[in-house]
């Protein structure tokens, strides 16, 4: 497939998998944040756990087999930050990891364990 037209199936199926539902991270009453688009990944976002569930396994999965793509469990990876809820996400009944640390555009991001809850902070390199 050519890059042009994986990063256009790549967008129309983030567009369908996060359309009509507001399950991701609210900025205000009125706005929010769904997911992020770089390159040839995508980043998942959500307040609750069962809504990244739903959007991961359900979704997803459905809205990239349409265009005949399929979801890595073992390249995906989960990054908690002020999370109460531990249960492991999965994708295709195979469990995602969890990451402690990530560099996105040359800046380290941090996710802290602490008595159950994750802290997030952000070191640029």
């Amino acid at each position: 497939m050519s890059g042009f037209l994986f990063l256009l199936s790549t967008d129309w199926v983030m567009n369908r998998t996060t359309e009509s539902r507001r399950t991701g991270i609210l900025w205000k009453l009125t706005s929010g944040l769904e997911d992020l688009d770089f390159a040839d990944g995508i980043a998942l976002l959500s307040s609750r756990y069962v809504d990244i569930q739903d959007k991961t396994a359900n979704r997803l999965v459905n809205e990239v087999a349409r265009v005949g793509l399929k979801i890595n469990a073992k390249k995906s990876k989960v990054m908690r930050i002020n999370a109460r809820n531990d249960q492991r996400i999965k994708v295709n009944d195979e469990q995602v990891d969890d990451l402690e640390e990530f560099v996105y555009l040359g800046a380290l991001n941090i996710g802290q364990r602490r008595r159950g809850h994750q802290r997030h902070t952000t070191e640029t390199k």
